[in-house]
């Protein structure tokens, strides 16, 4: 195995574990990052970990076991604290099946202190990465050292393990064809520390303690000096509804008065900070081709209610490690394939990990025979991808995050209580136009369809999602159809259940009204586009049409989940041989032109394909130059135009 000198840059778990384990194969390893070195100086973040064996495994790979004993906690089970003061206890499997809580920095520690022990590491901490450069000989990164000085070291591999604001990942995303989003969820969080003293009397030392309610949410872990550090989670609006109407104390007093009374994070922090943000990532590519990856958070940055994070990026690491060990093929092959693989579970794990947060405000209910996800997860180490498939339904690998109602933004709740739930299988009609209004529906998972009969125009939408909340506040007959796209778990709130909790509740009521009037609002305000991909087919009278089908017979791909775009006649015949949903277009018409205009600027236009030698070059320039980026090749087929 040839050695190369491999730059990682972050400190944090993942990228301490690749040192640790790389300088083990025998690579020159440069360790860099922003924060001081943590073996030497306390960080401030006290997050706690959930490792499950997927993590665990990972770090004793490396001989690390009795280290890792020392520094974590076993979990035996978790423990809910419901609103009305019961308490819920849900073990894990019987056959020795634990979590364990772990210090983000101890973990980080004992990596680092195994890296230092090889002897062939360079650490640069408190320094910056500015911004990496590639090229086929190597890679380079530009440092900034604490006096400001400017460092440039020269790698054969940059490995980014920088987290979700990586600086690394920008090499790679500055590729026009590299598909990436990066959002703000609506929710943020706090950290708060609960005494030993209440710990020790109150709360169990092997076990996480979850507290759902509805609009907040506390989850706090064991420590190991007796304290729990607790994770507190709402949304930044509701948070800043609740400064300004200074009623922070009052509403946590309320909400978690067993606990509450006994923090240490002093009352004048939690009231005087803002939430932190939780920062979701998606990439279609870890890999540049080249010289530099990316991995953890800075590839794949999720929602943190699973506890998942942590364990795909160290078990990801530990993939890479020995992909990078092995000698089959040439590396760039290796680490295409690599990046191919883990883009998937990348992507299942954000989306599972969103609607993970959506269920936890709530408590997960216990289904019997059915097993927990997270069970799946943790302890029969099923593919993300696969366990996002069984729980999401008609969930398949995207990074577009699609404009109009995609989600429910979540800056209320509804209380369980004012719900029925039921579930509804694909193709059948939630309400249709005309229909009298009585509910409004929580579509909880599924897709659905919503269709305006005055012009036809129909969206489909995936769940979360509020419906018929419009209704309610002006009109009691329904302006829209809905329809399931696929099996829908849904509940239905009765308008006289909201108007008793109301009255009942003013305050809370009116939160949840604000609520509904802004996903309302919201829903009309935004233009929705369905959320299925877009292909374009370049058509016209001497279009080989064998050609066209034989193209499309190759597609290694779901279909399905496309709408295509191509003249008339060619549509007709395409409907004729293949099931597709397809839209004819009018090369002259402005309406095209505007609509492919539009669809370009959210990202779901996938591919543009020419079967035609008298390609519409006007056309294509009046749309816009993005549209070349996007035009495929079929089956040896030349192409000969370019944008003004």
């Amino acid at each position: 195995m040839k050695k190369m000198k491999v730059v990682i840059v972050g400190a944090g778990p993942t990228g301490a574990f690749l040192a640790a384990a790389l300088g083990k194969q025998g690579h020159k390893i440069i360790l860099i990052d922003r924060r001081a070195d943590p073996i030497k100086q306390n960080d401030k973040r006290t997050i706690q970990l959930s490792l499950s064996p997927r993590g665990k495994d990972a770090i004793e790979a490396l001989g690390l076991q009795t280290e890792f004993e020392q520094i974590s906690i076993p979990l035996k089970n978790r423990i809910f604290h419901l609103p009305d003061g019961k308490v819920d206890i849900r073990s894990y499997p019987d056959n020795g099946c634990e979590l364990f809580s772990v210090s983000r920095v101890d973990i980080a520690k004992i990596l680092i202190h195994d890296a230092l022990k090889q002897g062939s590491i360079e650490t640069h901490f408190g320094s910056h990465c500015c911004d990496v450069l590639d090229s086929t000989e190597s890679a380079r990164v530009i440092l900034r050292k604490q006096d400001n000085a400017i460092v440039e070291l020269d790698a054969d591999l940059v490995i980014g393990a920088d987290g979700v604001s990586s600086n690394v990942r920008k090499a790679i995303t500055r590729n026009p064809m590299v598909n990436f989003a990066k959002t703000i969820t609506p929710h943020g969080y706090m950290e708060w520390t609960i005494s030993a003293e209440y710990a020790k009397k109150k709360l169990s030392a092997s076990a996480p303690h979850i507290w759902p309610r509805s609009q907040w949410l506390l989850v706090s872990f064991p420590c190991q000096d007796g304290r729990h550090r607790g994770t507190f989670v709402t949304t930044h609006k509701l948070w800043q509804q609740m400064k300004s109407e200074n009623t922070i104390e009052q509403t946590l007093r309320e909400q978690f008065s067993d606990v509450f009374p006994h923090l240490e994070t002093p009352l004048e922090h939690i009231i005087n900070s803002e939430l932190l943000p939780m920062t979701m990532v998606r990439s279609d590519s870890y890999y540049n081709g080249k010289k530099i990856l990316i991995v953890g958070d800075a590839a794949h940055g999720v929602a943190p209610f699973m506890g998942q994070g942590v364990n795909l990026a160290l078990e990801e690491a530990a993939t890479l490690v020995k992909v990078i060990k092995d000698e089959s093929s040439t590396l760039e092959q290796r680490l295409t394939e690599f990046s191919q693989a883990q883009v998937i579970e990348g992507l299942a794990c954000c989306d599972l990990s969103q609607q993970a947060g959506y269920t936890l405000l709530e408590k997960p209910s216990q289904q019997k025979n059915k097993v927990d996800p997270l069970i799946k997860l943790n302890f029969s180490r099923a593919s993300y991808q696969s366990v996002t498939q069984e729980t999401i339904a008609g969930w398949y690998p995207s990074v577009q995050v699609t404009p109009g109602m995609h989600s429910l933004p979540p800056s209320f709740s509804i209380p369980n209580d004012l719900k029925n739930r039921y579930d509804l299988e694909e193709g059948k009609t939630i309400f249709q136009c005309g229909d009298t209004a009585e509910s409004l529906f929580l579509i909880e998972s599924g897709d659905i369809s919503i269709t305006d009969p005055s012009d036809g125009h129909s969206v489909r939408l995936k769940a979360p999602i509020i419906i018929g909340e419009e209704q309610w506040f002006d009109s009691d007959k329904r302006k829209h159809t809905v329809r399931t796209e696929s099996l829908c778990s849904i509940a239905k709130v009765p308008y006289q259940k909201l108007e008793q909790y109301c009255l009942r509740l003013p305050a809370a009521g009116l939160a949840l009204v604000r609520g509904l009037a802004s996903v309302s609002l919201s829903r009309n305000q935004t233009e929705k586009i369905p959320t299925k991909l877009y292909t374009v087919l370049l058509t016209d009278s001497q279009t080989d049409v064998d050609t066209l089908f034989d193209w499309l017979t190759s597609l290694e791909e779901n279909l399905s989940t496309q709408i295509f775009f191509c003249e008339k006649e060619i549509a007709r015949l395409l409907i004729s041989k293949f099931d597709l949903e397809i839209n004819t277009i009018n090369f002259s018409s402005e309406e095209t032109i505007g609509k492919l205009q539009k669809i370009i600027s959210t990202g779901l236009l996938r591919r543009v394909v020419p079967f035609t030698n008298d390609l519409p070059k006007d056309f294509l320039n009046q749309v816009g130059e993005e549209i070349f980026d996007l035009i495929e090749m079929p089956l040896g087929q030349s192409l000969e135009v370019t944008p003004c």
